[in-house]
């Protein structure tokens, strides 16, 4: 195709007629080609069956689907995922209310391996979660809207969570966990608190003993002041495990403050600590199954143990801007030391 341009051309009233019509066909002509430049060339026979429509077949058309998942909250009965929660009932009815298998017993599809009957577990969803010496992956832990995880997607072990003040919790279990990112291929665990109540001030304390010098002193305050609801708990938890060399003791520190702002939302600040320390016992070989109560000699030799402290400082809410609109957010503070000590397989140098 090509064009003429007229404007310094001088020509005769014959000539410019022709011009005239010579520019009308060529516009026609450009038409039509880009008509035809749009249509998809047909498939000869050799070409595959792709494309192809077969006799009596009807017409796909040819459209972008986008498919969207929002996490909104819906009644239970509604959600189409394998979801589990457990409610304060069954919360209560644990008999030592420290350790996540006590919590998640009743769920299906969910494994929970304790390290020496205290707080240190190992935790798989559908053989999900990588097995480590502290923690899990590839389960997305929620307390109270702030993630455990760490941003590789590794949570810790569950030292921050006082199973005695959770209120309920949510297990969503298969491919509907990814709407929690890709830290969440396994599942999600989604814990929440118990708030502080309707009286301005209340209190509670509890002292749990058992057997291998198992205790756990427990106490919480916590009410309702104007637009200001809180509760402030704290917990020392010791014991010296099945195992020869396989002690614990943890301590405990959670708060949590909520303001409603009206009928705009509501926020709540969080502040939470934890310091735990647990002895390794190492696992044992065939040559030591005699006494499966003692440690391998290698922990004992090196005094494998594991010390965790983390610090916690959130802030999360919602916020109703109209009618039929939400915006939820969450923001977090988290230092965490972890210390190990020198592990069997570094050969021991004087």
């Amino acid at each position: 195709m090509f064009c003429i341009n007229l404007s310094a051309w001088r020509a005769s009233k014959r000539t410019s007629r022709l011009l005239f019509l010579a520019g009308i066909v060529c516009l026609v002509l450009t038409v039509s080609a880009g008509s035809l430049w749009s249509m998809p060339f047909p498939q000869t026979q050799g070409q595959g069956s792709q494309g192809q429509q077969k006799p009596g077949q009807a017409q796909v058309p040819n459209e972008v689907v986008v498919v969207t998942a929002p996490r909104i909250d819906i009644p239970l009965n509604e959600t189409p995922a394998a979801t589990t929660v457990i409610p304060a009932e069954v919360l209560r009815s644990m008999p030592r209310g420290i350790g996540a298998e006590e919590a998640l017993k009743v769920v299906p599809g969910i494994k929970v391996d304790n390290q020496a009957d205290g707080e240190r577990v190992h935790v798989s969803i559908r053989g999900q979660g990588l097995l480590t010496e502290r923690g899990v992956r590839g389960i997305k832990v929620l307390l109270d809207g702030l993630p455990l995880n760490d941003p590789t997607g590794f949570a810790p072990d569950l030292f921050d969570v006082d199973w005695s003040t959770v209120q309920h919790i949510g297990v969503f279990r298969g491919p509907a966990s990814a709407l929690y990112g890709g830290g969440a291929a396994g599942g999600v665990i989604d814990i929440k608190t118990r708030d502080g109540g309707t009286k301005p001030i209340a209190g509670d304390g509890s002292f749990t003993y058992g057997t291998y010098n198992f205790y756990k002193v427990f106490s919480e305050i916590g009410g309702t002041s104007k637009d200001v609801n809180y509760r402030i708990s704290a917990s020392n938890t010791a014991g010296d495990g099945y195992r020869v060399h396989t002690a614990y003791r943890a301590l405990n520190l959670y708060s949590k403050f909520s303001w409603k702002l009206g009928k705009s939302g509501h926020i709540t600040a969080i502040f939470g600590g934890t310091n735990f320390f647990n002895e390794n016992a190492e696992g044992l070989n065939q040559s030591q199954l005699d006494d499966p109560t003692q440690p391998n000699p290698d922990a004992v030799t090196f005094n494998e143990y594991q010390r965790t402290r983390r610090v916690t400082l959130g802030l999360t809410g919602q916020v109703h801007p109209a009618g039929n609109q939400d915006l939820s957010f969450s923001v977090y503070y988290r230092n965490t030391s972890w210390r190990e000590s020198v592990p069997s397989s570094v050969q021991h140098r004087t």
